[in-house]
């Protein structure tokens, strides 16, 4: 029996430094060959490297290629960032 995946969830799946393939993606917030930004289901996503290209996106099932060189990934949660202010910081 195939098991399905959630539509929720979020999968990176990195081959050889050069090819990433990731579902659960809802949108792109900004591309170069330098970074990615992405909106996923788990939160915002960087991807950062060189001569970094998007092959392929299908919006209906939120997958996505990227090709390149990926030197790192990284999430960026939205609480994580309200909780990095001035006041935050002060108060720690």
């Amino acid at each position: 029996m195939e098991q399905t995946k959630e539509k929720n969830t979020t999968e990176l799946i990195l081959r050889n430094r050069a090819e990433l393939n990731i579902s659960g993606v809802c949108d792109i917030i900004s591309s170069d060959e330098n970074s990615i930004f992405l909106n996923t289901t788990d939160g915002t996503l960087e991807i950062g490297g060189s001569e970094l290209h998007i092959i392929s996106m299908n919006v209906a099932s939120g997958t996505m290629i990227v090709d390149g060189k990926v030197d790192n990934i990284s999430y960026h949660d939205k609480i994580q960032a309200q909780k990095s202010g001035f006041f935050a910081r002060m108060f720690r």
